[in-house]
This record gives C-alpha cells, sequence and structure tokens, in this order.
C-alpha cells in the first residue's frame, strides 16, 4: 500500500515566486518525503481569486493533474528541480 504526504496548505509571497524558492521547497519537501518513506506527494489548488498565477505550480513541479483540483507525485521517481538557493 502506498504511503501518501498531503500539501494541506502553500503560502509564498509573490515577491518570491520565479525566484527559485519553489524548486527548493519542492526539493525540500520530496527529500524529507522520502526520507520517511513516503512514496506519493498529493497536492490540492482551489482557486481564489488572489491565487491564479499559480495555478500551474503543482504541473510545473513535476505532479500529474488529477482532475481539477488534485494532483499527484511519485516520490520515488522525482527529479529535483535546478536551482541557485542553497541550505544552510
Amino acid at each position: 500500500m502506498d504511503s501518501f504526504v498531503f500539501v494541506d496548505t502553500w503560502i509564498m509571497s509573490c515577491r518570491v515566486l520565479k525566484r527559485g524558492v519553489e524548486e527548493f521547497i519542492m526539493n525540500k519537501a520530496v527529500q524529507v518525503a522520502k526520507g520517511n518513506n513516503y512514496t506519493t506527494g498529493i497536492g490540492e489548488y482551489l482557486r481564489t481569486p488572489k491565487n491564479n498565477m499559480v495555478s500551474n505550480i503543482y504541473v510545473t513541479m513535476g505532479f500529474e493533474k488529477k482532475s481539477n483540483t488534485t494532483f499527484v507525485l511519485d516520490v520515488e521517481t522525482f527529479v529535483p528541480h535546478k536551482n541557485h538557493i542553497k541550505e544552510m
């Protein structure tokens, strides 16, 4: 049976979007998921008047769209995204 981790809430300032922060966060989240033996990531996008800018964030991060609101990621085959941010 697959074990999954669910992205309940993902909040980011519009000032950091498209600067590599979302890639860094996703890489780290998948690293933590793998370290805790999760095999699947599930994300949910609920459209609001202010979040259209990130309507494709899950697809961009490698998730497969399952419905208008649900996205699924295979943690095992995830390829980390390139970015310039380094963890300290």
